[in-house]
């Protein structure tokens, strides 16, 4: 494996470069050309890594070997970041098996991308639900989560989610019991849509501070966001995000709806607004312009994807936990070019840099 042992050699020869890597990203196929990584040799990748932060795998496997993860889990490196995309095989538990390995150290776990075919049934009676402590939690894939799988990887006591991010939402019992468990202690909440469940699911999340909606923003919703469990308890929100289009009814609405709850005092730290296109090739730039006048004391920004990095970086998540912001993992983000990234077919730039090169120059994720 060429690449592979390019790197294993450069780790060896200059050590602080290795650990230095932050972020990788790793293919995994169950057959391939030469030059592919096997699961096997993901051990001596990662053992290489002792700082790795972000570990981004996808992979054609059903599972890993049970050699293989008793060799990961004797490692010093453990992630604090998982990201499991692109599952191209008929039922993988992979990320089952990082999942409960890692469980002391992960905090932040995507899962997600297309295809994704995650195994639909825990397999419980060999992985026991983690323990852990996810911070952060997004689900990606465009299938639907059942109530197994959440509850598989959030567990069915209120634990230290804070941040939930879902593109497809579970059926509307396992959604309004997701949000019975975790909503309490959510501080952030993003959904694609809120088709096929009830809006009032959402007056369970009591404490948030920032709510995103692509698709169906509302007065009903508003109303629910800004009542805490009926009571007249001020919303604590300081963000919301939410698709808009142009010149419709529906547009019209929203706009009244939001500058009369802002008015009205019924988001009384809200901070910021921002608006996302949804639908069809109009440019939102009039819409911004017409949501500025309206609201002149609410900071109103762009949430579309055609914008630039400095865009995207204002708009990230506004909310902030233990006094860093959420983690983003944003697929729009540009390439990076330092060694806290690294990708396998980039790894000949590590041997590049000044020999008298240290960790502590390079940029961290932490």
């Amino acid at each position: 494996m060429p690449q592979l042992a390019r790197f294993l050699s450069v780790a060896k020869t200059r050590p602080a470069l290795a650990s230095a890597v932050r972020q990788l990203r790793v293919i995994i196929k169950s057959s391939g050309p030469a030059g592919d990584v096997t699961h096997y040799e993901l051990p001596a990748l990662l053992a290489c890594c002792p700082r790795l932060y972000e570990l981004d795998l996808a992979t054609t496997l059903p599972s890993f070997s049970g050699t293989v993860l008793a060799s990961l889990q004797k490692l010093p490196c453990r992630p604090t970041a998982l990201r499991c995309t692109n599952l191209q095989v008929e039922a993988s538990e992979v990320p089952y098996q990082l999942t409960r390995i890692w469980q002391d150290s992960l905090r932040f776990l995507v899962l997600g991308g297309e295809p994704f075919h995650l195994i639909r049934r825990p397999p419980t009676d060999t992985l026991p639900p983690p323990t852990g402590k996810l911070k952060e939690f997004r689900w990606t894939s465009f299938d639907r989560p059942s109530d197994a799988v959440l509850r598989w990887f959030l567990g069915s006591q209120p634990g230290d989610l804070r941040y939930l991010a879902l593109d497809c939402l579970p059926d509307e019992p396992a959604f309004h019991d997701l949000l019975r468990i975790h909503g309490p202690n959510l501080r952030s909440l993003r959904l694609r849509d809120l088709f096929g469940v009830d809006a009032d699911s959402l007056a369970q999340c009591t404490d948030l501070e920032e709510f995103s909606l692509d698709r169906g923003m509302d007065e009903r919703v508003l109303s629910v966001l800004a009542r805490h469990k009926g009571t007249t308890q001020p919303s604590t929100f300081t963000h919301l995000e939410f698709g808009v289009r142009v010149k419709t009814p529906e547009s019209q609405a929203l706009e009244t709806a939001v500058q009369r709850a802002i008015q009205t005092g019924r988001f009384p730290n809200l901070k910021t607004i921002t608006l996302k296109q949804w639908g069809g090739t109009w440019s939102l730039e009039s819409v911004l312009k017409r949501w500025k006048a309206l609201l002149p004391e609410i900071e109103i920004l762009d949430g579309s994807t055609k914008r630039t990095p400095e865009q995207r970086k204002k708009s990230t998540s506004k909310v902030r936990l233990c006094g860093r912001q959420l983690q983003s993992y944003d697929p729009t983000e540009p390439k990076r070019t330092s060694t806290d990234a690294i990708h396998l077919h980039e790894l000949s730039r590590l041997d590049q840099l000044p020999k008298n090169t240290q960790p502590s120059q390079l940029p961290t994720h932490e």
